[in-house]
C-alpha cells in the first residue's frame, strides 16, 4: 500500500486500506466484476515533481552561464 491508490469496483470508488503486513487488501461479493487499481497524484508527489524540474532547470542554467 502506498498513499495515492484507489480501487474501483463495478466503476464504483471503495476504501483501500493495508492489511496487517501493508499490502493492498479488499473485498468483492462473488461473482463477475470489473475492478480498476489506480495509482493517482497526491499534493506531496506533485510539488516534488515542480521543485525536480525547477532545480534541473536552475543547474542547466548555472552550468550554462559558466561556459
Amino acid at each position: 500500500f502506498f498513499p495515492g491508490w484507489k480501487i474501483y469496483i463495478d466503476g464504483n470508488e471503495e476504501i483501500l486500506k493495508p492489511n496487517k503486513i501493508g499490502l493492498i487488501e479488499f473485498k468483492v461479493k462473488k461473482g463477475p466484476h470489473e475492478i480498476q487499481l489506480v495509482f493517482t497524484q497526491t499534493p506531496i508527489r506533485t510539488i516534488s515533481k515542480l521543485l525536480s524540474i525547477i532545480s534541473a532547470l536552475v543547474l542547466a542554467i548555472f552550468i550554462l552561464r559558466k561556459k
